[in-house]
């Protein structure tokens, strides 16, 4: 098989089409990584994911970290060796990076970060200078209502449900089988309709990615993939983000809230709606975090994870350091492993590299926000009014169709005219919670 696709490479290259050509070279890419990893590391990873797993889980249980310290230092050192075989000419942490967003290396994101780590915190403290919002009522709010607005919601984004489907989970997630089955869930919570409905919006916007790919002669090969975790965390948080936590957006979706939940809305002004979702606190917990500290919380991670692939500390420090940098970026220290160091699974089942794409797609749906405004300005005002087909069709043409021709550092830049840069977010962050 991997000879016959050298073949093709080497003979009939010329007479490819460029999509062609990228189809046979990532299934000689997929060919030579999967026969590269000799079978006694592919065994050893496969033993270190259940038993990483079940070790983090009673590490957090039994609070002692000496559980999974083990575990985590063998992970480190097993993704070292198969970023060696696999990617030789990267760093070892590029190399991680590289396995969830191709060409997002940490020359690229380095001095985005930089300056977020720079600005953020100010900005944090400007912030809490001023009035919070009141929260909303602590319900009840009934799961089948909450359930009937989501998927009211889903329908008027444009996600299509005879291509998919709406589920339940204890973790919010989308699975998409090929463009034509896809399937969002979400969790609900009787007291804050807002955890499930956000949760919900935020994976309709993976799912519209997946189903406007392209249906063409390339459809389901590599060309027309959907690209690395930044641009598909661009996409959920577009619409989690730039849209359903937007002023125009609740100029709508308020009066419709109400008419749901009138004995505990009924008072109530959109604007009074919309502001209660945009609070600003510190928090341990990276999933609770709001959008202006939440980057500190994927910084904190990331400078971990270099630390561990640069042997500048080792897997008996994280917890130390955690707490550290906890302090320093977010002022406070956690109380126990579980609002701290062992919080996240992510480690524990060696996805080193995943935690900078969070921040990194938020960073980009504001890059992409701005360039959609410049060129198309009626949209806040579609918004205002409950309409979305302009904006998704702009999202279905700029990124959804171009599959993976293009690196998302290459895409985005096509798009938006310049490289990935944090200034639009700390922009957005400014407009939206100081008023600039």
């Amino acid at each position: 098989w991997g000879k016959l696709l050298q073949d093709c490479l080497q003979k009939e290259a010329s007479q490819l089409t460029h999509a062609q050509l990228f189809n046979v070279s990532e299934a000689l890419r997929g060919f030579e990584e999967s026969t590269k990893i000799p079978a006694h590391l592919v065994e050893e990873s496969a033993g270190l994911n259940a038993k990483g797993i079940a070790l983090w889980s009673e590490a957090r249980e039994k609070n002692d970290y000496s559980i999974f310290e083990p575990v985590l230092q063998k992970w480190v050192d097993l993704q070292k060796e198969v970023g060696r075989i696999l990617k030789p000419d990267l760093k070892p942490y590029d190399a991680c990076l590289d396995t969830y967003e191709k060409g997002m290396h940490q020359h690229v994101i380095a001095p985005i970060f930089e300056e977020l780590k720079a600005e953020l915190p100010r900005l944090f403290n400007q912030i809490m200078l001023t009035p919070q919002p009141k929260s909303l009522p602590s319900g009840p709010y009934p799961i089948s209502s909450q359930k009937h607005l989501a998927r009211f919601l889903a329908l008027r984004m444009g996600f299509d449900f005879q291509r998919g489907r709406m589920d339940d989970a204890p973790h919010p997630f989308t699975l998409a089988l090929n463009p034509d089955d896809v399937r969002i869930s979400s969790r609900w919570d009787e007291k804050s309709f807002f955890s499930g409905i956000k949760s919900l919006v935020h994976e309709t916007g993976h799912g519209l990615y997946e189903q406007g790919l392209r249906q063409d002669e390339h459809a389901q090969l590599p060309a027309a993939h959907t690209l690395g975790m930044v641009v598909h965390e661009s996409q959920s948080l577009f619409w989690e983000r730039m849209i359903f936590k937007s002023r125009e957006f609740f100029d709508w979706f308020g009066p419709i809230l109400q008419s749901h939940f009138p004995d505990l809305l009924h008072d109530w002004e959109p604007e009074e709606i919309w502001a209660s979702t945009c609070k600003v606190g510190p928090t341990p917990i990276r999933i609770d975090a709001d959008e202006v500290t939440y980057p500190l919380h994927i910084i904190i991670r990331m400078e971990l994870e270099q630390a561990l692939f640069s042997d500048q500390i080792t897997a008996a420090d994280i917890p130390s350091e955690w707490n550290r940098k906890t302090m320093e970026y977010l002022g406070f220290e956690p109380e126990n492993l579980k609002t701290g160091c062992l919080q996240d699974l992510h480690w524990a089942d060696g996805s080193f590299g995943y935690f900078p794409s969070y921040s990194l797609g938020a960073i980009a749906a504001a890059q992409l926000w701005d360039t959609l405004i410049q060129e198309l300005p009626e949209v806040p005002k579609e918004i205002q009014r409950g309409k979305f087909r302009n904006t998704l069709t702009w999202l279905q043409k700029k990124i959804h169709t171009q599959g993976r021709l293009q690196s998302a550092p290459e895409l985005l830049k096509s798009i938006c005219r310049e490289d990935l840069s944090a200034k639009p977010f700390l922009n957005h962050l400014r407009k939206r919670y100081l008023g600039e």
